[in-house]
């Protein structure tokens, strides 16, 4: 599962992970450097890639779908679903996009005391999550695609992960010629030996609150005992 996530990367970063798939504005040049976020919440707007008129498109897009039976939004969907559920589908099959990340928070709810938080992210400056987008009232919505937790994953926080797209596929993921099931083929959980290595660390309950942000929030605390169970 995936219910909040960090991009602290630069321009810079991002243009080296996507190798000139999309055109990345010369921001520095434009004195307009990306503003790093390290507590990104749902119905926030993040950075993201989707196809428009057949070509990349990099843009801010707003996190979760509305939720049709109940208030809220929908901010993730199984990737194994997705294509046969009537919200995502016409998603899955035309409107899939990236949304890169330099990390994400996840919860043990099984930890002594209550949720304890952790972070986890990659040994690279940042990765691709694989989404769905749709056209809201005020701009692109989004969710993220998850995905079963590999097996032998450590720490044994959840039993769900976010689905990256590794950049080799980016163009592949975002093409409205691929269909769902194969677009999802291209994808892997979060965690899996053939992605990249990963790094994870608990952290302070203070990113429960969508409110905080700056990059304290990333400092490492002592975990409660029996997670590696």
């Amino acid at each position: 599962m995936c219910g909040r996530f960090t991009q602290f990367f630069s321009w810079t970063d991002l243009a080296a992970t996507l190798g000139g798939f999309v055109d990345i504005p010369d921001f520095d040049t434009d004195r307009r450097p990306l503003q790093p976020r390290y507590n990104l919440a749902p119905t926030q707007e993040a950075v993201a890639i989707r196809s428009d008129a057949g070509a990349p498109r990099l843009g801010p897009m707003k996190w979760g779908f509305p939720n049709p039976h109940q208030p809220g939004e929908v901010i993730n969907a199984r990737s194994e679903t997705a294509a046969e559920l009537p919200m995502f589908r016409d998603a899955a099959a035309r409107r899939r996009c990236l949304i890169p990340a330099s990390g994400f928070y996840e919860w043990d709810r099984h930890a002594p005391g209550g949720k304890q938080p952790w972070f986890l992210r990659a040994e690279s400056e940042l990765f691709l999550l694989a989404g769905l987008w749709r056209d809201g009232p005020g701009g692109p919505l989004f969710v993220v695609l998850t995905c079963d937790t590999p097996p032998g994953f450590e720490p044994t926080i959840h039993h769900r992960m976010p689905l990256v797209v590794r950049p080799e596929h980016a163009a592949a993921w975002l093409d409205p010629g691929v269909d769902a099931a194969g677009a999802i083929g291209l994808g892997a959980p979060f965690g899996a030996p053939e992605t990249f290595g990963v790094r994870a660390w608990a952290v302070s309950t203070r990113v429960n609150s969508a409110g905080n942000e700056g990059a304290g929030l990333l400092e490492r605390v002592e975990p409660a005992a029996g997670l590696f169970g």
